[in-house]
Order: structure tokens, then C-alpha cells, then sequence
């Protein structure tokens, strides 16, 4: 299990993802659950596991309970990631292979993926990435790397006191707004092809025995090969105007603007390869998060995740000979100071402003 925490008080932020195996010998008390997530926003568990319920009142609902569809994970065609045999062991167990943990002051990150789909006619592999920015907000990219037409279901189960209602922001984004006791919450906004939410009832059990119902809302959708979904999680506050996410355009890679408290942010994905351009910076790391104030013309604060090069206001910053694997820095008036997995340092930048037509959107543009 890999935790993302920014703290220990009761109001603090939490998300715990699950990257083990399905379970010690047979696997008999393990669940389908590669990859699944709880969710816990100002100290209010919002999406949660849904328990175990009963080993034999019925069939029925001992394989609903420890199957994929009960859990907050990726679904390929309505099927479990691991195929129940009896009650206590599996047909078929999809194993996971962790690719990478970076647990630091600012972020943590997340990456793995699991095999469970490739017993499909079509064979598919499912890779789960996280990238938490603490005391801010998630992001989730789920990929699934096939060749063939499949139909994909992401699963938010939502503990009972919260009320999850699927909404449409003025940019014309479909999210879902949940909220607990207080008006507080969060906002997930999802971005897949040809995908939309859907509403269902759903159980979850938090003592043996006994089930309740409790609110379960899917992101579906339907594509032929490679598919990715891109998921915000981000806690909307009473105190600030809401969260919005809008997807922009930009060359050899995907674009997100996140308006969040006073900030907007913007989250760049590449494949790692190309550099991927735009005017504030140029970039081949895979993962990109860049905070923009509003009266500023540059970024003041960037995490980047798994690359060789990026460049800001035409300055080189990194250009390095292999990949690294992280790399956090904060811009204070024209200089640079940053920290990368190898080394430490500050450059200077140059005196020079910067249009910001890649925070529009195409309503805007």
C-alpha cells in the first residue's frame, strides 16, 4: 500500500493506493482491487473501500464484494481484474508491477500497472499514475495499452454521508461535485474519448455482516487501442471560488488548465520523447505541473516527473545526459532555484514577459 498524506491532523488530505499482490497463498481473504483508491478530503473520507461483507450467505455476494466492480479501479469490459474461482481462491490473478514511488516535501508520486486484463480476447495492460501536489490537490492518468476495442469503466465508490451529483461547468466540463457535512468537498473532473458519467446504487459493508447502500458513480467510455483517462481530484472550498478543469491544446502532448483558489495551474503529459513546446517552456519530461499567479507572466513553481530536458523563458535549466527522476523548482523574480534526484542549483532567467494563450481554452481562443 503507498499512502499520500500532507499531514496528521484530522482535517489534513489523504489518498491511499493499493499496489500489492491480491494475496498470501491462494489469495482467499484478497480482493481485485489492483490499483484502487481511498480518498479523504479535510479529514472527510469521501471514496472508500467497500468491504467484504459475508464469506457465505451467498455466492452472489461474495464475489460482488471482492471483485473489481467493488472497488476504485479501472474496469475493461464490465470484468474483474482477477477472476473468482471458490470462495477462497481465483481462476485468474492479475499481478502488479510497481514502477515508481516519490514520496517528497511537495508531491508524491505513484506509478504502476497490472497484467489482470491481459487474459482478454484482446489483450490489454492497465497503468495507474498519481501525482498529489500537498495542500493542493490529485491527478490521475490511467492508461491501457491495447490494440483492440474495449469498453472501460472507472469506479467511484462514495462513502454513505456523501452526496456525489454529476454537474456541467460554464466551459461545458461534466464533473462530479461531492460534499459531506459542510459544503466543502471535491470536484473530479475526468477526461477520457467519448466518456460520461453515470449514476448508480450501489453497497458497502463497514462491519462483517451487515451492507448499506451508498452512492457509485462510473466514468465510461468505449475506444479501439491505446486509451488514457485523466482524472482531477480537487477539494472545492467555500472560502475560494470553485474548481474548474479545461483541456488546451498544444503540440506532441496533452494540456490541462487547472483554476484552483487564485492560482492557474497547468499539467503538461508527453510521451517522454519529443519535446513539447508552448511559450512559457519547452520540456520532454513526462509529467509536468506548473503554478501561474494570476498578475505573473512566468510560472512561479514547477514539479516535473521523469525527463531529460526542460527550458524557461528560452533559458536552459535542465539538459541532462539520462533521465531523472524528479525535479521541483521555484522561480523568485528572474531566478530559478532548483532541486532535481541529482543535484541542486539556481540560473538566472531573462528579463522578458510571456502571452498566455495555452490557459485558454477553445471557447476562449
Amino acid at each position: 500500500y503507498f499512502v499520500m498524506r500532507d499531514g496528521w491532523a484530522e482535517t489534513d488530505n489523504y489518498l491511499l493506493v493499493d499496489g500489492g499482490e491480491l494475496g498470501a497463498l491462494k489469495g482467499g481473504h484478497g480482493h481485485a482491487d489492483a490499483l484502487a483508491i481511498d480518498l479523504a478530503v479535510g479529514g472527510d473520507s469521501l471514496l472508500v473501500d467497500s468491504g467484504t461483507y459475508t464469506y457465505h450467505e451467498s455466492d452472489e455476494l461474495r464475489n460482488f464484494f471482492r471483485t473489481s466492480i467493488a472497488h476504485n479501479t479501472l474496469m475493461i469490459d464490465d470484468k474483474s481484474q482477477s477472476e473468482p474461482g471458490g470462495k477462497f481462491d481465483w481462476k485468474a490473478r492479475a499481478n502488479i508491477d510497481v514502477n515508481s514511488w516519490i514520496s517528497q516535501d511537495r508531491f508524491d508520486f505513484f506509478e504502476a500497472s497490472h497484467d489482470g486484463y491481459e487474459r482478454l480476447d484482446s489483450p490489454a495492460n492497465h497503468k495507474r499514475s498519481i501525482i498529489f501536489l500537498k495542500n493542493d490537490y490529485w491527478i490521475m492518468r490511467d492508461f491501457v495499452k491495447t490494440h483492440g476495442e474495449h469498453e472501460y469503466a472507472l469506479n467511484y465508490h462514495f462513502n454513505t454521508e456523501t452526496k456525489p451529483a454529476i454537474e456541467s461547468a460554464e466551459n461545458g466540463t461534466w464533473y462530479v461535485n461531492a460534499t459531506r457535512k459542510s459544503n466543502d468537498g471535491v470536484r473530479l473532473f475526468t477526461f477520457g474519448d467519448n466518456g460520461n458519467w453515470q449514476r448508480k446504487e450501489s453497497w458497502i459493508s463497514n462491519s462483517y455482516g451487515k451492507k448499506i447502500n451508498a452512492p457509485f458513480l462510473r466514468f465510461i467510455s468505449k475506444g479501439i487501442g491505446a486509451q488514457e483517462f485523466f482524472t482531477f481530484m480537487i477539494p472545492s472550498e467555500t472560502a475560494f471560488n470553485a474548481p474548474e478543469v479545461f483541456e488546451t491544446e498544444i503540440p506532441n502532448g496533452r494540456a490541462f488548465v487547472i483554476k484552483y483558489r487564485d492560482y492557474n495551474d497547468l499539467f503538461v503529459v508527453t510521451d517522454g520523447e519529443q519535446i513539447v513546446r508552448t511559450e512559457f517552456f519547452n520540456t520532454n519530461f513526462e509529467f509536468l505541473w506548473a503554478r501561474l499567479s494570476v498578475d505573473e507572466d512566468l510560472p512561479e513553481e514547477f514539479v516535473l516527473i521523469g525527463g531529460t530536458h526542460f527550458s524557461l523563458g528560452g533559458r536552459d535549466v535542465i539538459n541532462y545526459p539520462k533521465k531523472l527522476d524528479f525535479a521541483i523548482a521555484r522561480r523568485l523574480g528572474n531566478r530559478l532555484n532548483v532541486r532535481t534526484s541529482e543535484s541542486v542549483f539556481s540560473v538566472s532567467l531573462p528579463q522578458k514577459t510571456s502571452t498566455t494563450y495555452i490557459l485558454k481554452n477553445s471557447e476562449q481562443s
